[in-house]
């Protein structure tokens, strides 16, 4: 009998809903159901849902799940591609999702016609309270997506929509688009990456394809790779942009330079375009290293001089909305001590501190709104400072932290996943606010805010569908 996944959702927060079609709040657009005859466009499906994704987010008043945070959810109930999904099965993920409304649809393509509907789906009563249908030709299939979507939309806001069109790009684009989503989702990575790329071939400025790549290079830990292709997706990105401000790093010929990417790391949970904060360029100088600092919205570029020569160059660097966190290590690769800076986002110095590094392995450095963490591996220590002071709030000896999951940030309290557990820490004392102990080794997880949803890979489940839900009410924050 094959081992299924247990689901252990964790409610973080209890936000009460009124009901009726003013519920149409924040909504998850599924996979559209290929109806048709013709498997081999089953990719349709995919892509549907992504140009929908696209369109939504523009509509004044709605709030879109996130299609990675959806993604894991179907990895999670392993949907093949353009499967039918029951509406007992788009209730629990919706509900999963913290989505009041469900978007989803069904399409088909006969004889060089296509027709398309949506509709808009009540989470909690399973009510369809908005439709929409249309026909044309297979070769009109963007535009025909395009006028579904805002009629849509319009039906679901009351009023017409007039947003810009996107552009109308080469079906093969969308293909390999919609391939490469498929191939992510599966954990193919680098087939994923192919049909990205080969998407970029057919269609150079495709900000879907680049921040699709972004995904993937951050799932393979390429950062630098996947900040690039971050910021070649965002909006308004395209090679005939018109240049309104231009500025060249004035390094000395012969001079070692480099740049430093400010991340914060909880946000790419959430949207990981938000997750860079800045760009600092350094410059090594006689004194120490000379850093640029380039203020985008005032058009102009500010200088810090730091006495230090070891400020690491060409990394990432923990940021947030008020600060970034530079570090500096003597004697790499295997440093004796490594030098932290708070730099305000007014380019100002906080405060510079070292630390001693333990056994070779430099502290793992984290970053909230209000504190610095440091995590000592070899001596189980985690310890957090204040962000603007550097004064020491408290430190904890017995915790082993799992170096690979991204904290989330729920009110008072920090989750973090360690080597056996889950646990909430308060950020005033470090104490544990709750602590859930899964029953396997292999877990995963998502959150929306609301929820925390815990997989359990390989517990035995009660439930014929293989996932088992249990709500855990296991403190406040």
């Amino acid at each position: 009998m094959r081992n299924a996944i247990r689901l252990i959702c964790v409610l973080l927060l209890f936000i009460e809903t009124t009901a009726g079609a003013a519920r149409i709040k924040r909504v998850a657009v599924l996979e559209f159901e290929n109806a048709g005859p013709d498997k081999n466009l089953d990719w349709i499906g995919t892509w549907l849902a992504e140009e929908f994704t696209q369109e939504a987010k523009r509509a004044p008043a709605l709030t879109v799940i996130d299609r990675g945070s959806l993604d894991a959810i179907l990895r999670e109930f392993q949907l093949a591609r353009s499967q039918y999904i029951v509406p007992g099965t788009a209730k629990q993920m919706g509900r999963m999702l913290g989505a009041d409304s469900l978007i989803t649809g069904k399409y088909q393509v006969i004889d060089g016609v296509a027709a398309l509907a949506a509709h808009v789906t009540d989470e909690e009563t399973g009510a369809v309270l908005v439709t929409a249908r249309i026909e044309g030709p297979f070769s009109n299939l963007s535009r025909l997506q395009s006028e579904l979507a805002r009629n849509l939309l319009s039906e679901i806001l009351g009023a017409p929509l007039n947003l810009e069109a996107f552009p109308d790009r080469n079906t093969d684009a969308y293909h390999a688009l919609s391939d490469g989503i498929y191939f992510l989702r599966t954990g193919l990575l680098n087939y994923a990456l192919e049909q990205f790329d080969r998407a970029l071939t057919i269609e150079k400025n495709y900000p879907e394809a680049e921040y699709y790549r972004g995904l993937v290079f951050s799932r393979l830990e390429k950062w630098s790779d996947a900040v690039a292709a971050f910021k070649r997706a965002l909006p308004g990105v395209t090679p005939a942009r018109r240049v309104a401000w231009h500025w060249e790093a004035p390094f000395a010929p012969g001079a070692t330079h480099g740049h430093i990417y400010g991340i914060d790391a909880v946000e790419a949970r959430a949207d990981p375009v938000k997750m860079q904060k800045r760009i600092l360029f350094g410059e090594r100088t006689a004194n120490g290293t000379r850093l640029y600092i380039p203020d985008l919205d005032h058009r102009r570029v500010r200088q810090i001089e730091l006495p230090d020569a070891n400020i690491i160059l060409n990394t990432l660097a923990a940021a947030t909305d008020t600060y970034t966190m530079l570090t500096s290590a003597d004697n790499l690769p295997r440093p004796k001590k490594v030098g932290l800076y708070a730099i305000s986002a007014a380019d100002s110095l906080w405060w510079r501190a070292e630390f001693p590094v333990k056994d070779g392995q430099p502290p793992m450095i984290g970053v909230t709104p209000d504190s610095v963490y440091l995590y000592s591996k070899p001596e189980g220590t985690l310890t957090f400072f204040d962000a603007r002071t550097g004064r020491l709030q408290w430190s904890r000896r017995d915790i082993a932290l799992d170096p690979i999951t991204v904290p989330i940030l729920h009110g008072k309290n920090i989750i973090m996943k360690t080597v056996t557990d889950y646990r909430a820490i308060s950020l005033a004392d470090g104490s544990d606010a709750w602590v859930f102990t899964p029953q396997t080794p292999s877990t995963s997880d998502i959150e929306n805010g609301r929820l925390l949803a815990i997989f359990e890979h390989g517990a035995a489940s009660p439930t014929r569908s293989g996932v088992a839900t249990h709500p855990l009410l296991t403190g406040t924050g």
